[in-house]
């Protein structure tokens, strides 16, 4: 399978984007990222189905703000300190290192994009229906983003939130697109 440049330079931001939370951040989280790494690397060499890798894309968005935020506020804690916005719908603050976490994340998730269009070229129908119609998969997927979200709520947890908000919103872009 030829990938286009594009595809082939998100792979590398996420392969480096990991390294350097694996370098800095302390040991859980270390583990975490470098074992992820491990992953998303062996899967360059070998790609997976489309299917464990809309998985793999899932848990790479959800996870790497979180693997990031730490070793980010270590090395930022002594910058200039900038205010921190209150997200009212789960009574939290999302200080800048967060936000610059998430930001961090969001080309991330081209690949879960770039998955789901891999993802749809190998469908075949069940049944002659004519027209669209979902599929196992994207019923999937948002019931696995609506619990991430719900996690996020009940964790207080203003990156999985916003992290969660943000791929909800770029699947639904995604389907009322189409």
């Amino acid at each position: 399978m030829n990938k286009s440049a594009p595809i082939i330079l998100l792979q590398i931001y996420t392969l480096l984007v990991l390294l350097v939370a694996g370098l800095a951040s302390r040991l859980p989280y270390s583990a975490v990222a470098l074992g992820l790494l491990l992953v998303m690397f062996f899967s360059l060499f070998r790609p997976l189905a489309p299917r464990p890798s809309i998985v793999l894309a899932l848990v790479t968005i959800a996870l790497l703000p979180l693997l990031l935020a730490p070793s980010l506020a270590y090395y930022l804690s002594d910058a200039v300190p900038l205010p921190s916005i209150i997200l009212p719908v789960i009574n939290a603050e999302l200080v800048p290192t967060q936000l610059a976490a998430v930001i961090a994340t969001l080309p991330v998730i081209c690949l879960l994009g770039h998955t789901l269009r891999q993802n749809a070229l190998k469908i075949t129908p069940l049944n002659d229906a004519m027209g669209r119609h979902f599929t196992s998969v994207p019923v999937t997927l948002f019931l696995c983003l609506l619990a991430l979200l719900l996690v996020s709520l009940a964790t207080n947890s203003p990156l999985l939130f916003l992290i969660s908000l943000i791929v909800v919103l770029y699947f639904l872009l995604i389907i009322g697109r189409r």
